[in-house]
């Protein structure tokens, strides 16, 4: 819109906000439609008045005291509504699409500090991770210095006869570290040992153990209530013993 439009538009507002006569030019402390009665103001007017936009409802007094009072008519609320319509639309959008704006500025910082939150946890996490890892490291390590210090776990010689002591060793030690239990039924061992030794059967088993048994790498126990024995079958007998447990 041009000066003119937007002078005639504002003064069509005013009347519309009077909710009824609204005076025609300033006069005095007194509010007008327009601020004078001279140059564009005077040119809008009478455009207002010749477009019958307005009509003059009433005059008081005369000269610089003369009071015109005006109403708006319907054209001119047809008028108003054509040309502020599509303007408040607008402004009512871009003050849509601002508070949008503000909207997802805000999301984004609060997800900038929910993501922040969540960093910080995995990376507390992370640290309580590691120094587990680390801990389990050190008691690995441990461990092997100890049985290194603690020399050999089977002899070289006795090694080559039971391909599978070593394994029976560390079994019966993690055994006895991990579940508190340092007898090991001979059927457990014999089932552990087949997941590598798959061609191994029970009278091998049973003659390995005998070996490692004379070396004293591992210990053979008996059952005091042979009723206790859930496979009898891999019980050994030596000597006139019945052995069902080994441990070291």
């Amino acid at each position: 819109m041009n000066h003119e439009t937007d002078m005639l538009v504002a003064a069509l507002r005013k009347v519309v906000a009077s909710g009824g006569e609204h005076l025609l030019f300033k006069v005095s402390k007194q509010e007008g439609l327009f601020a004078s009665k001279t140059g564009l103001a005077a040119e809008v007017s009478q455009n207002a008045l010749d477009r019958q936009f307005i009509e003059l409802v009433r005059s008081e007094g005369e000269g610089k005291k003369l009071f015109q009072w005006v109403k708006i008519t319907a054209k001119g609320i047809r008028f108003l509504h054509e040309r502020e319509s599509p303007v408040r639309a607008l402004d009512e959008a871009l003050s849509l699409l601002k508070k949008e704006k503000d909207a997802t500025a805000v999301g984004v910082v609060r997800m900038q500090e929910r993501l922040q939150e969540i960093s910080e946890k995995l990376l507390q996490e992370a640290g309580h991770w590691t120094q587990k890892i680390e801990s389990l490291e050190k008691r690995i390590l441990d461990a092997l210095d100890r049985l290194e210090q603690a020399g050999p776990l089977v002899p070289p010689g006795l090694l080559k006869e039971v391909p599978w002591s070593i394994e029976v060793v560390r079994y019966l030690q993690w055994r006895r570290g991990e579940l508190d239990s340092g007898k090991c039924p001979l059927p457990e061992l014999f089932e552990m040992l087949q997941n590598a030794y798959s061609y191994l059967d029970c009278p091998s088993f049973h003659e390995g153990l005998k070996k490692l048994y004379q070396a004293k790498v591992i210990r053979l126990e008996g059952v005091s209530d042979p009723s206790l024995m859930d496979k009898p079958e891999f019980a050994l007998l030596d000597s006139g013993q019945v052995y069902y447990f080994a441990c070291r």
